[in-house]
């Protein structure tokens, strides 16, 4: 019966694409040298490179690389994904103060419960004092 179980598991891997599997064989299309303003725009599968971005929300479900080089970024820029692993990481970045770009689930609300750490700094260990006759 087990090995039934598992053999139908290996056929769904097998034969059901995941919408959201990270390709890194796909090739980036190049886009150079365009201006981007007030739109949805793709990040997966393409490179950017020499363009502007004028209060844009990118678009990144994470299936395959992309590439930003030498791009200008302008305005109110927003991050929206439809893959929730994806939102998740995001959320996880900026809980953990990595980030402060808004990102934002599937029905465009900030995501919830994510506040800001606040930075405590350690103070760091002091070396015993010197004792007489000790270089």
């Amino acid at each position: 019966m087990a090995s039934l179980i598992f053999s139908g598991r290996g056929w769904y891997v097998a034969h059901i694409k995941n919408p959201y599997r990270f390709d890194q064989n796909t090739q980036t299309e190049l886009v150079s040298d365009k201006i981007f303003a007030d739109q949805v725009v793709d990040l997966d599968g393409k490179e950017y490179r020499y363009c502007k971005f004028y209060n844009v929300k990118f678009l990144y479900n994470g299936t395959s690389p992309i590439k930003l080089n030498h791009d200008e970024f302008n305005g109110s820029i927003l991050l929206n994904t439809e893959n929730p692993a994806v939102g998740m990481s995001w959320g996880l970045m900026q809980g953990m103060g990595f980030s402060n770009v808004p990102f934002f689930g599937l029905d465009m609300k900030p995501l919830p419960n994510l506040m800001p750490p606040t930075r405590n700094v350690i103070p760091q260990p002091q070396p015993p004092p010197a004792t007489a006759g000790s270089h």
